[in-house]
């Protein structure tokens, strides 16, 4: 059973959308990290997390409602 399978999505959007936020900061920040491109300071952090969380919570939604377009149920 995976996280951000269609149904987990469909159901809980905002879950979903935050777990994809969880890991898509951390992968980049790896990349970047790794990579030397950028390095983040403590000072970012919460500023960066605050549009990371928006930016799930958009992905999730946004996910829904085209799952269920898709499937032929728009509210």
């Amino acid at each position: 059973m995976t996280l951000l399978n269609r149904e987990a999505i469909v159901a809980h959007p905002l879950r979903s959308g935050l777990i994809w936020a969880a890991l898509t900061a951390v992968l980049a920040i790896l990349i970047t990290s790794l990579v030397g491109v950028r390095t983040y300071s403590l000072g970012e952090a919460p500023k960066l997390l605050i549009i990371w969380a928006i930016a799930g919570a958009a992905w999730g939604y946004t996910t829904r409602w085209t799952l269920r377009r898709k499937a032929g149920k728009v509210d």
